[in-house]
């Protein structure tokens, strides 16, 4: 629901009595518009509430014809400032430029942000030296993982469930509590150990929710589950990254939300030595906040993004249907 946004929208536009309407039906939408007088606004309910924002639609025609179409009569301008959105192919995001193509614009910083990937995206492919860190919950990405890994000289350095992944490839035994963590991802972790693990540096021990440290040698003789990497694989990355002068971290190397934050003293060791850090949305960006280095990242040769897998989708060639949509407007 945007209601509680609503709420702290209210906070900063002091000159502004927003609303919000919670429905998304084109008589209550077009009456609460009418009545609106200078200086008010309206706040919509959530589009993805909609059964259609995620439906697939084959025509022009049947897009005119769903209900969420009725809401584009209303419209004087459209403007996606949504980045970490534009991997997705739902309603909001590419019909209604497609209903009003000389009505629709980017926002300020879904330019800026694909300006600077852009410019990223060439380095890539020129050859330039690029670590990717990769870790987090999930293994979703692994497509767009493998995608960049392809370019020439790039190399990646793992933790968190793919650090995981690769420990139970190279060991087996994990012990349960970890296996259960990473039993579904065995496949696709085998597809890319046996495509590219020479292009993968690999955690060699790991911190447990215990505090304790093991090698990864001695992994599966206990239950307790993996939170980190260790003080071992720690330095070794450190050493290893300072070689590298564009460093992009897509993913935590560990349970940062349970106090686990060796990707923090990571990112810091690079940013001292002058590398260029890329720091990609959603848990790579949440791991910073509330510390100093999301304040000072834009003095220090930092960036970063709104959006995570949908920038990692961008790096690794993939086409973006909101990008693609835009493109194909006729002006």
């Amino acid at each position: 629901s945007l209601e509680n946004h609503a709420k702290i929208l209210k906070k900063y536009l002091k000159k502004t009595d927003l609303e919000y309407l919670d429905g998304l039906t084109e008589e209550k939408v077009e009456r609460s518009i009418k009545k609106l007088k200078n200086g008010e606004a309206l706040l919509l309910k959530n589009v993805r509430s909609s059964d259609e924002e995620k439906r697939k639609f084959y025509s022009f025609e049947e897009i005119k014809k769903a209900k969420l179409a009725k809401l584009a009569k209303l419209v004087d301008l459209y403007i996606n400032d949504a980045p970490a959105a534009w991997h997705r192919d739902h309603f909001s995001l590419t019909k209604y430029p497609l209903l009003l193509p000389k009505r629709s614009y980017l926002g300020y910083q879904f330019e800026e942000e694909l300006r600077i990937l852009e410019k990223l995206l060439s380095l890539l492919k020129k050859g330039e030296k690029v670590a990717i860190v990769f870790g987090g919950k999930k293994w979703e990405k692994l497509n767009y993982i493998r995608g960049i890994l392809k370019y020439r000289n790039v190399r990646a350095f793992i933790g968190g469930i793919p650090g995981i992944s690769f420990a139970y490839l190279k060991k087996k035994k994990i012990g349960k509590k970890n296996f259960e963590l990473i039993k579904k991802t065995i496949e696709d972790s085998k597809l890319l150990y046996k495509e590219l693990k020479e292009k993968i540096t690999f955690p060699s021990d790991f911190k447990l929710e215990d505090g304790e440290e093991i090698k990864i040698d001695e992994l599966g003789k206990e239950e307790s589950l993996i939170m980190d990497i260790g003080t071992e694989t720690f330095n070794i990355y450190s050493e290893k990254l300072a070689e590298y002068p564009i460093v992009i971290f897509a993913g935590p190397l560990g349970a940062y939300d349970k106090g686990f934050r060796r990707t923090v003293g990571i990112i810091v060791a690079i940013l001292l030595n002058g590398s260029k850090v890329y720091i990609l949305g959603g848990h790579s960006s949440d791991i910073l906040k509330d510390t100093y280095i999301e304040k000072v990242l834009p003095k220090v040769n930092g960036i970063m993004f709104t959006g995570g897998g949908s920038h990692l989708a961008f790096l690794a060639g993939e086409k973006l249907p909101v990008i693609e949509t835009y493109l194909s407007l006729k002006r």
